[in-house]
């Protein structure tokens, strides 16, 4: 706001000069400027989207509110689309999974796809796996089943169904993933590898990777993992690659090659800090606590453990469960009694909800249904209109503050505008009074000594000035005095550095005292304001005649008529004139283009 100011007041000091439409055009074109300043361009706001996706879901859901409200007032569909995925996104990072699929069915209607397709049931089933709710994950692939059925998409179906096998195996997690499904997995892999379609080969691969990781065929899965880390790579895929090498160091993990698993989970870890992914951060940073506590390494395990439990994100039960009991043990060993069992009973509570939900899952695993999908929409759609009344009410206090400081900064322009044009008015009132004055020094430059004569006759009553002072002051010799005084003052005396009272008195052979009374008595004033006025009237002579002296510093000037700084040449410059140094050369200036 400083400089803000600042920039408004240099503005206002070139506005002197012109005219009261011009002034008014430019200051309407100011208060627009600042009011458009004000508002955040739309690839801003996308560049922070992007920025705090991962790192910062809260902020930005924020921008994915402002984001979406720009656009759809551009009406540009391809933007909403964006922000629509990318506002999913932000809430499964936040980890507020229920208002994820809102988000999917509002992308899907721009485009005036069925609420329920394939692809949003997908994306929402895939996400409630991914963070651990499978109750919901079972409802959401039971619904695609469905959808896939009716539409007699083939492949899919087969999918859906490995899918909810691999679940199955998940909840129950002594369970290995059927054989049956491991087969159709790797024969829809060799399909995939077939038709070359690079897509559906990657999303293969990766769910048979699960399903061999699951049943511990290791090396069944290394293979897989491999080709998946050199395709990562070439196409510079972290996320991809964060999986895969998660997958290897899982590998190595069960083949005891702690070291190696470290390696990779490091490596992972390294990926997931780049995405600022938090949850792909927390996964990493919990195996490698996993591994530093099976490596006796206890205090490493618990500083992992409390990056992880720092972090802003929410975790799940199931997350707290495990990293509460980790936490737990790991205190027991270096012997933290009391953290140990503090972290003892955060587990227990941790696991009573985990387990609650556990046999939820067991008990409907094979009774699913999947309520409809308006639930969600209502639930969340009164979510977003709530926030959309907050963003409207902030905006509105934004734009009448944003009004409210145009307001005043045009009074503030327009005051300064005022007193800068009458201080203009005024400094050249005095600029031609000084003309005036300069003209008549030019003219009296040759008979100044009588001038000054007849300017100091002795007034009445001086001579019983004189007779009460303490000094008799004969006419002859003050006559003789001042006659020497204007000798002096002819040969420019006063611009010497070292003119005083006491050597001028000196110069003059006589003594401080009498010529101080000399001149206060027949020049009415003092010998400093005496002197003072002969530099300035030399200085204002000066200064329009001579080109060079123009040139000089105002520090040069001040030395060149015989003043130590530049401060007290332009503090006299001023009495005397009513104008600065500066502002008098300007005009001399001015008048002689």
């Amino acid at each position: 706001m400083f400089y803000c100011l600042i920039a408004l007041l240099t503005i206002s000091y070139f506005l002197i000069s012109m005219s009261l439409k011009r002034i008014v055009f430019i200051l309407l074109v100011a208060t627009f400027i600042l009011n458009v300043s004000a508002q955040e361009s739309i690839r801003t706001i996308g560049d922070s989207i992007k920025k705090h996706i991962y790192s910062n879901p809260e902020k930005a859901i924020t921008f994915c509110h402002k984001y979406i409200k720009l656009n759809e007032e551009a009406n540009n569909v391809s933007n909403l689309s964006m922000a629509y995925a990318a506002m999913a996104i932000a809430q499964e990072n936040k980890g507020d999974l229920d208002s994820i699929p809102y988000y999917y069915f509002k992308r899907s209607s721009l485009f005036n796809k069925p609420v329920d397709s394939i692809v949003n049931i997908y994306f929402i089933a895939r996400i409630y796996d991914n963070n651990y709710k499978y109750n919901k994950a079972l409802k959401s692939y039971r619904k695609l089943l469905e959808l896939a059925r009716k539409q007699k998409e083939g492949y899919s179906t087969d999918y859906i169904d490995f899918a909810i096998e691999i679940i199955k195996s998940k909840v129950e997690s002594h369970k290995a993933v059927p054989e049956n499904v491991i087969f159709s997995l790797e024969e829809l892999y060799e399909d995939a590898l077939k038709a070359k379609d690079s897509k559906r080969e990657r999303f293969t691969r990766k769910k048979l990777i699960d399903a061999y990781l699951q049943s511990n065929k290791t090396d069944k899965a290394l293979p897989l993992v491999e080709k998946g880390i050199a395709q990562a790579k070439a196409k510079n895929n972290l996320k991809f690659m964060y999986y895969m090498l998660s997958s290897r160091a899982k590998i190595h993990v069960v083949k005891n090659n702690k070291a190696l698993a470290i390696a990779d989970f490091e490596d992972a870890l390294t990926c997931a800090n780049t995405l600022k992914n938090i949850t792909f951060i927390k996964q990493a940073k919990y195996e490698l606590a996993s591994i530093a506590y099976k490596q006796e390494d206890y205090n490493k395990t618990i500083t992992y453990l409390k990056e992880i439990e720092n972090s802003d994100s929410k975790a799940t039960a199931f997350q707290l469960h495990k990293n509460y009991k980790l936490f737990a043990e790991a205190y027991k060993k270096i012997g933290a009694v009391e953290l140990s069992n503090e972290y003892f009973s955060r587990h227990s509570i941790a696991k009573e909800v985990y387990f609650k939900d556990y046999f939820n899952i067991i008990d409907k695993i094979y009774e699913i249904t999947l309520n409809e999908n308006v639930q969600y929409l209502k639930k969340n759609h009164q979510s977003d209109l709530e926030k959309e009344i907050l963003e409207k009410e902030g905006e509105k206090k934004t734009k009448w503050f944003w009004a409210g400081l145009s307001f005043i900064l045009l009074i503030i322009i327009f005051a300064i505008t005022v007193y800068l044009k009458k201080k203009t008015r005024e400094n050249q009132k005095r600029f031609n009074e000084l003309m005036v004055k300069v003209k008549t020094l030019e003219e009296n430059k040759l008979n100044k000594a009588n001038n000054a004569l007849t300017s100091t006759k002795v007034k009445e009553g001086t001579a019983e000035g004189i007779k009460n002072s303490q000094y008799k002051l004969d006419s002859d010799k003050v006559k003789a005095l001042l006659d020497k005084l204007q000798k002096l003052e002819s040969t420019n005396y006063f611009l010497r550095k070292d003119c005083s009272l006491h050597t001028t008195a000196k110069k003059l052979k006589t003594n401080t005292s009498y010529l101080s009374k000399i001149v206060n008595t027949h020049l009415e004033k003092s010998f400093s304001t005496y002197i003072n006025e002969l530099r300035i009237n030399y200085a204002i002579v000066e200064l329009k005649n001579n080109k060079r002296l123009r040139a000089y510093s105002i520090k040069a000037i001040a030395e060149e008529i015989g003043y130590k700084n530049s401060d007290a040449f332009g503090r006299y410059f001023k009495a005397e004139t009513g104008l600065t140094p500066s502002v008098y050369i300007k005009k001399i200036q001015n008048e002689n283009l």
